[in-house]
């Protein structure tokens, strides 16, 4: 059932939430200026105004997050790290932890959410992914954090719902490399609940809220594992970090600070709960934006997107500049290749995978 766009409960430029039926609302991702959407300042403010919203409707029983693009959301917008950078780290880390409380909201809603992770989800994307109580992925979609290729870490509590939902070693590799992942590598290590085939990826989303709705899946204890700490020793975390940390400086991390930093950094927020892991991960974040090798990296990403817009200027005015994104250029765009990758998994899987009973 689609949503009801003539009275939507919220409207926004990027994010709407509609009305679907008994209770169900949709919110989407549509960033009406763009080919795809990415987390700048203005889809931020209308996330957290768009859960505000959800949060004082009571007779909402559910929510279903989807992307009305080609693509979920590539990550946040890199020209806005600028003025942000230019902080010093303790300002960075109170305006990362500012904005990591903001979006912790929809993660407290009372009621069961599930996203339809379409196309991809890199970054802040991924990191928005994990506020939901559950994930279903398209068989054709990727994920990941790759922060790290621009001398960054995760910042919006991808490093602390990682490390409760697929494991330290697991989440410490995934922030470490900033590789992305496929489907069924997400569903094997805990980060998705469900794979769909694209073509009915959002009505397997909703299939899996509304047994969410109904008792058949513990969504609650789902949403309880990213407020814990982790069930391990403070000697199994830091076992655990040294072999992510000599795995990763013999693959040349010994010249990316951030992955070291962040591995240790993680180590440590293990035993803490949800607010005093992001304190870390918000803290740890403020220094290493403060790195040299961040500022060369993220500028030269810059750059590089400055240079594919004045070349692809005659041809195509959409290039966008995301980060926590996909730094491949416009490869993910819309009428892309993404749905090439559909091929590989035809016929493999017959209506939802899950990983849930």
């Amino acid at each position: 059932m689609a949503g009801d766009k003539e009275n939507p409960l919220f409207q926004g430029e990027s994010i709407e939430v509609l009305p679907l039926h008994d209770g169900l609302v949709e919110l989407r991702f549509d960033r009406r200026d763009a080919a795809i959407n990415k987390l700048d300042a203005r889809t931020m403010d209308e996330f957290c105004q768009a859960t505000q919203r959800i949060a004082g409707s009571p007779d909402v029983r559910g929510v279903l997050v989807t992307s009305a693009k080609d693509v979920f959301i590539v990550g946040a917008d890199i020209t806005e790290f600028g003025a942000k950078f230019r902080q010093s780290a303790a300002e960075i880390a109170k305006d990362t932890r500012e904005s990591n409380e903001r979006v912790n909201a929809f993660e407290d809603l009372t009621i069961p959410s599930v996203v339809a992770i379409n196309g991809l989800a890199l970054g802040g994307g991924l990191e928005i992914a994990l506020l939901a109580s559950m994930r279903v992925m398209s068989a054709s979609t990727q994920v990941g954090v790759p922060e790290v290729k621009l001398g960054l870490i995760p910042g919006l509590g991808g490093t602390v719902r990682l490390s409760r939902l697929a494991g330290l070693a697991t989440a410490m590799e995934w922030v470490a490399s900033g590789k992305s992942a496929d489907a069924p590598t997400a569903l094997a290590n805990g980060v998705i609940d469900e794979i769909a085939p694209p073509e009915s990826l959002r009505e397997c989303a909703l299939v899996l809220l509304e047994r969410a709705i109904r008792g058949d899946v513990d969504w609650r204890a789902a949403q309880r594992r990213k407020f814990e700490p982790l069930p391990v020793s403070v000697e199994e975390a830091a076992d655990t970090a040294e072999a992510i940390r000599a795995k990763s400086i013999s693959v040349g991390g010994k010249h990316q600070p951030a992955a070291l930093m962040g591995i240790e950094m993680m180590a440590v927020a293990a035993a803490h709960d949800r607010a005093g892991a992001l304190d870390l991960e918000s803290a740890e974040f403020g220094r290493i934006a403060r790195t040299q090798a961040a500022g060369a990296l993220v500028q030269a990403f810059l750059n590089q997107q400055a240079l594919k817009k004045n070349v692809q200027a005659p041809r195509d005015r959409r290039a966008p500049d995301q980060a926590g994104g996909d730094t491949r250029g416009r490869r993910h765009g819309r009428g892309n290749r993404v749905h090439q990758r559909t091929a590989r998994y035809a016929g493999a899987f017959e209506g939802c995978r899950s990983a849930t009973p």
